[in-house]
This record gives C-alpha cells, sequence and structure tokens, in this order.
C-alpha cells in the first residue's frame, strides 16, 4: 500500500510538471492568476488525488 502511495505521488508531481510546461503562462503572475492556474492544476489532478486518498483510506483502516 505505502508503495502505492509514492507511486500516485509521484505520478501526480510529473503530471503537475508537466501540465505546467503544457499551458505556460502568458501574462505575468499576479496572485490571482497563481490562484487560477493553482484550481486549473488541480482540476487536472483530481482523478490522481482520488486514487491517493482510497490509498491513504485503507492504510488508516
Amino acid at each position: 500500500m505505502k508503495n502505492k502511495l509514492i507511486k500516485e505521488n509521484k505520478f501526480n508531481i510529473h503530471n503537475s510538471t508537466q501540465y505546467l510546461k503544457d499551458n505556460i503562462p502568458q501574462k505575468e503572475l499576479t496572485a490571482t492568476r497563481l490562484g487560477k492556474l493553482r484550481v486549473d492544476i488541480k482540476k487536472h489532478l483530481a482523478e490522481g488525488m482520488r486514487e491517493i486518498d482510497k490509498v491513504v483510506k485503507n492504510l488508516i483502516s
């Protein structure tokens, strides 16, 4: 289980990095734009986060 959690986390980090590379901000990063970028990345990673949540739930149960 722990290895699966580590694998999922690495996958999400890679996906976050790739998302940023594929969606380079075109304007200066203000607080508002950083907030929107965070929301966009969060949406992009939602499925992977659900899988991590399942693994964590199994670990603590």
